[in-house]
């Protein structure tokens, strides 16, 4: 006994009312995750690119800062030189002071000022310094 073509078609319209019923609302379930995924992943590479943007921004603003620490700590090294020349200079200021301590306690206050200012240009002129 063999199977008509009505019979074949009777059984294949079955079979797909069958894979319609039972397994194409699974696929249409499945297909439905996978859009819901594929929205949460286009909502987490959105935030990943405007974080990445964020980071740029970020790195250029600590990259300017490397920039400017470094011209601080140039011109603090700079100051750091003319300070201690300063220093040396007050220190040699006060040994003359103090050489000539006993001599200009005798003159009168104005006197006195006076002949420090003198020693001082005189020591500006032996360090080549422009007062």
């Amino acid at each position: 006994m063999s199977l008509s073509k009505d019979d074949l078609k009777a059984i294949r319209e079955l079979f797909l009312e069958a894979f319609d019923a039972v397994a194409m609302p699974q696929f249409e379930a499945i297909h439905k995750k996978l859009n819901e995924h594929d929205e949460k992943f286009d909502r987490v590479e959105a935030h990943l690119t405007e974080h990445d943007k964020q980071l740029a921004v970020i790195e250029a603003h600590l990259t300017e800062h490397d920039r400017t620490l470094t011209v601080i700590r140039r011109d603090v090294a700079g100051i750091d030189g003319r300070l201690q020349a300063v220093e040396a200079d007050v220190k040699e200021l006060y040994r003359i002071a103090k050489n000539r301590g006993s001599r200009l306690s005798k003159l009168k206050p104005e006197e006195r000022v006076r002949q420090l200012y003198a020693d001082v240009q005189a020591l500006a002129r032996q360090l080549n310094v422009e007062l």
